[in-house]
């Protein structure tokens, strides 16, 4: 959804770490919970041990749907000098995903005026 503000080296090492987790869920299912365990926890350690400048941990990692504005807040996103709420309406690509469906230049299509791309 966002353009992360990251060199392609960490890109891709926080890319594996998710793989990685993933593969792992595959083969041994876990069981999450809001507070300790969720799609955000589950992932803090492995992301901060590829990420420069790794950031304390911080309250919002527990509550759903709040990481993005983390995210912001902490300069990890490409804004373009976006507010948050303006950048978040922006990212939003159902519709023009939608649209674009089987179409080859999908993934050109889905980032055409997103800012960051």
């Amino acid at each position: 959804m966002y353009h992360l503000n990251a060199d392609p080296k960490t890109t891709r090492a926080m890319f594996f770490a998710y793989v990685d987790y993933l593969d792992k869920l595959n083969q041994k299912p876990e069981w999450y919970n809001q507070l300790t365990k969720n799609c955000t926890t589950t992932l803090d350690k492995q992301l901060t041990a590829v990420t420069p400048n790794p950031q304390p941990w911080n309250y919002q990692y527990l509550i759903n749907g709040s990481i993005d504005h983390l995210l912001y807040n902490r300069g990890r996103l490409v804004t373009g000098g976006l507010p948050f709420a303006e950048l978040k309406q922006r990212a939003h690509i159902n519709e023009v995903a939608h649209t674009a469906n089987q179409s080859p230049d999908f993934s050109a299509l889905i980032r055409a005026g997103r800012v960051g791309y």
